[in-house]
């Protein structure tokens, strides 16, 4: 997606699959990928599933036909706009892959909003005062700035210290202490370097 930042080497997202039908992607819901959501998955007749955000999704496409020939069949067969997984990419590639489903690592990557965002200011802060926090931060590869109000160009764009709510209530602390190196990187990688320095 043009809302994921690419800071370093992606080719390492490949070892994340554990075979070559295995979809890595992030974790959208709270049910994590895992052999508990496969079950609910079967128990609910696939009314049940882990979810997952498709701005950085790791697969081959060549071993997976079938998520096309099964949307062309929902299609054909007038079910689209009744069935719920059809409602966005991410849904139904999660509902299609179920049993391939693999969560992007946070020492890979991560969602902005996730990672950055609390529901107080305070807490941002003390999140980014812990050492192994920082540590894992510095090495992130990929960032997207999914769910946020504010388009990046727009973002990269704030004066330091603005604090913004998105519509779950967390709390973006627009500095370098609670982002560390990375509201440079992003001043940098959305091609405002001619913004002021602060």
């Amino acid at each position: 997606d043009l809302d994921t930042a690419i800071f370093g080497p992606i080719e390492q997202a490949f070892d994340f699959q554990k075979d070559e039908k295995s979809i890595v992607m992030f974790q959208s819901a709270i049910l994590p990928f895992s052999a508990f959501a496969r079950m609910i998955f079967r128990l609910t007749n696939g009314k049940r599933y882990a979810r997952g955000n498709s701005s950085f999704v790791v697969f081959h496409p060549k071993h997976w036909s079938e998520i096309a020939d099964k949307f062309l069949a929902i299609y054909d067969a007038g079910e689209f706009r009744k069935f719920r997984p059809t409602i966005s990419d991410e849904r139904y590639i999660s509902w299609v892959a179920h049993d391939h489903m693999i969560a992007l690592p946070n020492s890979f990557a991560v969602k902005f909003p996730t990672e950055y965002m609390q529901h107080h200011a305070i807490l941002s802060y003390a999140k980014a005062c812990l050492p192994w926090v920082r540590h894992r931060r510095e090495k992130l590869s990929v960032v997207t700035l999914c769910s946020l109000e504010l388009k990046p160009e727009k973002l990269v764009c704030l004066t330091p210290n603005t604090h913004i709510s998105d519509s779950k209530g967390r709390v973006l602390v627009w500095n370098d202490f609670v982002l560390g190196g990375l509201r440079k990187k992003l001043i940098q990688y959305y091609g405002q370097d001619d913004i002021k320095k602060a």
